[in-house]
C-alpha cells in the first residue's frame, strides 16, 4: 500500500500457495490520515504482487480515492391518495432515502401513516410489525368493528385485516401499477365476495 507522502507498507502476504487461483479477502486498510476532498491526500494505491517458483512477477496496481461524504437524498413517493383526503381516511406513502453509503438497488424505506381516526380526543395507537420476518405492515386500534371480523384482498393479496378489534393495513396496494383486477371481501361466518376482471384505478380503493 503507497501514497504520495511516502508511505510503503505491506497489508497482507501469503506463501506457498498451490493453487492456481488464490484469493485473499478481509483485509483492513487504515485511511484515517487521509482527506476527502484534498489532491494528493485523498487517495492511495494497492500493489498486488506475485512471484512463481521460477522467479516471474506479476503486479497490479489499483488507486483508491477517498469522496466526501455527501447527504442523504430524500422523498416522499407512493402517496395515497394523492389530493382530496377525507375525515378518518387513511394517508399512506413511503420515504425513500439514498445515500452515498448504500447504492441505489438497496434504498432505505420507510412506511409511514397518517390518519385523522381519534378516539377519546386522543389519536389512536399506531404499531408498525413485520410479518414473516419481511412485510411491514400497521396495527390500529378499531373498536368499532366490535366482534366482527374479515379481509380484503387486492389482487389475490392481503390489504386490510380486522380481528378483535384491531385492523392491520399492508403497504402492498400503494406499490401496484395504476390498475386493480381483483378484489375480494371476507366476513367471518358470511363468506366471501369477489370482484375479478376488473380495471379499477388504484385510487378508488385507497
Amino acid at each position: 500500500m503507497v501514497d504520495e507522502s511516502s508511505r510503503d507498507e505491506v497489508v497482507a502476504t501469503a506463501t506457498d500457495i498451490n493453487e492456481k487461483t488464490h484469493n485473499v479477502s478481509n483485509i483492513a486498510f487504515d485511511i484515517a490520515g487521509y482527506q476527502a476532498g484534498v489532491e494528493g491526500a485523498d487517495r492511495f494505491t494497492v500493489v498486488i504482487t506475485a512471484t512463481d517458483h521460477a522467479g516471474n512477477v506479476g503486479t497490479e496496481k489499483r488507486t483508491v480515492v477517498i469522496m466526501p461524504d455527501t447527504a442523504p437524498k430524500t422523498e416522499f413517493i407512493n402517496q395515497s391518495p394523492v389530493t382530496g383526503a377525507v375525515y378518518g381516511q387513511l394517508i399512506s406513502g413511503r420515504f425513500k432515502t439514498v445515500d452515498d453509503f448504500v447504492t441505489n438497488t438497496d434504498s432505505l424505506y420507510q412506511l409511514p401513516l397518517i390518519t385523522s381516526l381519534v378516539r377519546d380526543d386522543a389519536v389512536r395507537a399506531f404499531v408498525g410489525k413485520v410479518a414473516d420476518g419481511t412485510m411491514p405492515y400497521y396495527s390500529v386500534e378499531y373498536p368499532e368493528a366490535g366482534s366482527w371480523s374479515g379481509s380484503l384482498k387486492v389482487d389475490g393479496r392481503t390489504y386490510l385485516t380486522i380481528a378483535d378489534g384491531v385492523m392491520n393495513v399492508y403497504p402492498y396496494l400503494h406499490e401496484l401499477d395504476d390498475t386493480i383486477r381483483s378484489i375480494e371481501f371476507v366476513a367471518d361466518g358470511l363468506g366471501a365476495v369477489s370482484y375479478t376482471h376488473l380495471t379499477l384505478p388504484t385510487k378508488r380503493i385507497v
